[in-house]
């Protein structure tokens, strides 16, 4: 359990405010703070590097936590431009609360869902009687009381009608992210996660979730209203076939492909 300790060690230290996580040190020109959903960390990273690129004179600075965590640091002032979120339902609740701009949310990616196994794992299904079988022990989600990705693990396994079977073996994480982490660190047998996470570790297997368990997964970006002007144009760029190829690249879905 040690790298669970240190998962946890290290996400306290992103939402205490560390920012920077570009790796960038110089501070020129203009700054723009990103705060983005923890599932979304490579594909913003490369976006943000194709931006500063266009615009040598921004810096960008990013924090990625829970959507949930986010919503809650802006909602109470902490010093964010712009949120990448992964719900609509958090989305919403910052512009009820006046933390964003309404007028700027779009929607800038879609996603779905996907079993995740160590790669030693002998399963090529993932069903009820597996499920409920003594060969799983525990199942990985995020906190399906706040978390996106573990609400929304939550609706498929509803849909699936198995909620209530498998609710005993959840374990529920900070974010999905660290959920990931539980299967390839062989503390859960199998666990539920964004199709994009998982590709990018070669740790875990995946078994496709059919889709008429998936429910909707939308990505929304918007600016806070004491943003500077250059998160206009940030927003603006998360719309360009540049970014549409690199959500594609990075297991995601444009929501040009729907």
């Amino acid at each position: 359990m040690s790298g669970s300790i240190r998962l946890v060690g290290i996400v306290a230290l992103i939402l205490s405010g560390l920012w920077g996580c570009n790796g960038k040190s110089e501070h020129k020109g203009v700054i723009l703070r990103v705060a983005a959903a923890a599932s979304m960390i490579n594909v913003v990273q490369a976006v943000n590097d194709q931006f500063e690129q266009r615009f040598p004179d921004v810096t960008i600075e990013s924090n990625f936590a829970a959507t949930s965590l986010i919503a809650r640091q802006v909602e109470h002032g902490a010093p964010v431009d712009v949120v990448l979120s992964a719900s609509e339902e958090w989305m919403t609740y910052l512009a009820t609360k006046g933390a964003v701009d309404s007028s700027s949310i779009i929607p800038i990616a879609q996603n779905v869902l996907v079993w995740v196994l160590p790669v030693s794992s002998s399963l090529t299904s993932i069903d009820r009687e597996v499920l409920n079988s003594s060969r799983i022990q525990r199942i990985a989600i995020a906190d399906w009381r706040h978390v996106p990705a573990g609400k929304y693990a939550r609706l498929a396994l509803e849909k699936m009608g198995i909620w209530q079977d498998v609710l005993p073996k959840l374990v529920a994480t900070l974010d999905v992210r660290a959920a990931l982490a539980y299967v390839e660190q062989g503390n859960a047998e199998v666990g539920m996660v964004y199709r994009s996470d998982a590709r990018i570790s070669r740790k875990v297997k995946t078994i496709a979730i059919s889709d008429k368990y998936q429910p909707e997964i939308l990505y929304e970006a918007a600016r806070v209203k004491t943003a500077p002007d250059v998160a206009h144009q940030y927003l603006q760029f998360w719309q360009t076939p540049v970014v549409d190829s690199l959500l594609t690249q990075y297991g995601f879905i444009p929501v040009t492909a729907k």
